[in-house]
């Protein structure tokens, strides 16, 4: 436990102490605690799949949301598509922060996509630091604008598959949960979203209510998938903070539940400790015995991976898949 104060505190002192929305600037030129360690992240090569092509397009788009003194880029989008002949709709995922944007995760993610019938992206944004509203929804226009060429999401939607007028689904982890539920604000044809480490204010400092909450996204509650970690210490801390964090990013109020599920499959869902194989549903709950900050870890958790429950990854995509199909039900207006 001394360890993990410890940490918490670093991460505290490289941040900016009082809370503005302006931009964080990183001036340390040293390794920050929660930085990737080579070769002690052990994830499993991907398996390849016969029906589904790699894709990567170098330099799509510059970053125009990066944080004050970052590098805008060009910046990188890979994924998978299915190899048979056809058109498409898109799904896009971001992954969390100074993760790798085309990490173990993002590849699981967009591969299973691409499987269900999706033209399914990783996209590399400035993941430097955990940003306040004004970047951050800085960085989801960047990213999902409909109306510019230049965008993250039209690189996608302009390959020879993707059909982006049947649908984009999305997906992300921590600060692309963030950007994640953003999406539908800048585009419209933005279905659903399936968002993991989920919350409104990060380490009980990084309050991005105003921009993250339920009031403030255009995807309404029927729109989300959402699901948390029950220690998740960024979110949270402990499951009642947890709880309280997820119904107001989703919009849905369960009293002292720990699942929140709504007819059509919507809601949040916190996972419990005892439920994952190295009994710690953290902010990473995803990953294998994973450190604090995601950033050493053994392979995916297995459970998530290929179980099923409903916090599991095949349930969450199963559900994200089907909401390209039939009536347009996004409105505000049916909240």
């Amino acid at each position: 436990m001394s360890s993990l104060r410890t940490s918490l505190l670093a991460l505290v002192v490289l941040l900016p102490a009082s809370p503005s929305f302006a931009d964080p600037v990183h001036k340390s030129t040293a390794a920050p605690p929660w930085a990737d360690t080579a070769g002690k992240a052990r994830a499993p090569a991907l398996q390849s799949d016969a029906s589904v092509a790699d894709f990567a397009i170098k330099g799509a788009y510059h970053d125009c949301g990066a944080m004050a003194g970052g590098n805008p880029g060009p910046r990188d989008i890979a994924g998978h598509e299915p190899k048979a002949a056809g058109s498409y709709p898109v799904f896009i995922y971001l992954t969390g922060t100074l993760m790798k944007f085309n990490g173990p995760e993002a590849q699981r993610i967009t591969q299973e996509m691409a499987k269900r019938g999706f033209v399914a992206a990783e996209v590399e944004y400035d993941n430097s630091a955990y940003p306040y509203c004004r970047s951050m929804s800085a960085k989801a226009k960047c990213i999902f604008d409909g109306k510019s060429k230049a965008s993250a999401v039209s690189q996608v939607c302009a390959r020879e598959k993707a059909d982006c007028a049947r649908g984009i689904v999305v997906s992300g982890f921590s600060q692309g949960a963030n950007l994640a539920a953003l999406s539908r604000n800048e585009n419209e044809n933005v279905r659903a979203a399936y968002l993991m480490g989920h919350g409104d204010k990060a380490l009980n400092q990084f309050d991005v209510s105003r921009c993250a909450d339920d009031a403030t996204t255009v995807l309404a509650p029927s729109q989300l998938r959402s699901v948390n970690g029950e220690a998740d210490l960024f979110f949270g801390t402990a499951l009642a903070g947890v709880r309280k964090q997820l119904q107001k990013v989703v919009g849905v109020q369960c009293p002292e539940a720990t699942h929140c599920e709504q007819t059509d499959g919507s809601g949040w869902f916190i996972v419990e400790s005892k439920e994952l194989e190295d009994g710690a549903a953290d902010h990473c709950y995803f990953l294998n015995k994973a450190n604090t900050y995601c950033s050493t870890y053994d392979g995916l958790d297995p459970t998530w991976e290929k179980g099923a429950e409903p916090w599991s990854l095949r349930p969450n995509l199963d559900w994200l898949a089907s909401q390209v199909s039939g009536t347009d039900k996004l409105s505000k207006a049916s909240k």
